[in-house]
């Protein structure tokens, strides 16, 4: 019999192999703990994530493949999702299905560090969108989106698509 990995939450942050800090411009911050990792998943992803108040981790975007749980551990938080906002607190968990074309982000509205633990599926293959942007992103290969690895990533917007027999 195998015996079963345990790890704490406390401390995750400092494990350099284990963690990585997310910042761009004014919007965008968070610490990011790779729990599934260390824990040694292979079905579903699991991400610490502090976000500093003021700001979101990620851009408001939606994935084609992989469904997404977040469990509000401290602080409290805006779910955009759509058009709509959602306050979000400590101890409730919040489902965003995949395939809905329906955007959505957390945003720490608060006035102390928003901790939440982002559940996933990890599929290898993703595609996600960014309506604020205009971009869309995939990965393919590796352990799913977060994982990497990947044989490919690549982000275009959307406005440079082309037909399909360009090139051919």
């Amino acid at each position: 019999m195998t015996a079963p990995r345990i790890v704490s939450l406390e401390g995750i942050l400092e494990h350099p192999e284990l963690s990585d800090t997310n910042r761009h411009g004014a919007q965008f911050e968070g610490r990011l703990g790779a729990v599934g990792r260390a824990l040694g998943t292979t079905q579903i992803g699991m991400t610490l994530t502090e976000v500093p108040p003021g700001k979101a981790a990620w851009p408001r975007h939606f994935h084609h493949v992989n469904e997404e749980v977040f469990w509000i551990l401290a602080g409290e938080a805006t779910l955009r999702y759509g058009e709509e906002d959602h306050p979000v607190r400590e101890g409730q968990l919040v489902c965003i299905p995949p395939g809905t074309g329906i955007a959505f982000q957390l945003r720490n509205e608060g006035t102390a560090v928003l901790r939440y633990m982002a559940l996933s599926g990890l599929n290898a293959t993703d595609v996600f969108e960014y309506p604020d942007s205009g971009k869309i992103g995939l990965v393919t290969g590796g352990n799913g989106p977060m994982r990497g690895p990947h044989t490919r990533t690549f982000f275009t917007h959307t406005r440079s698509q082309v037909p399909y027999w360009t090139d051919e």
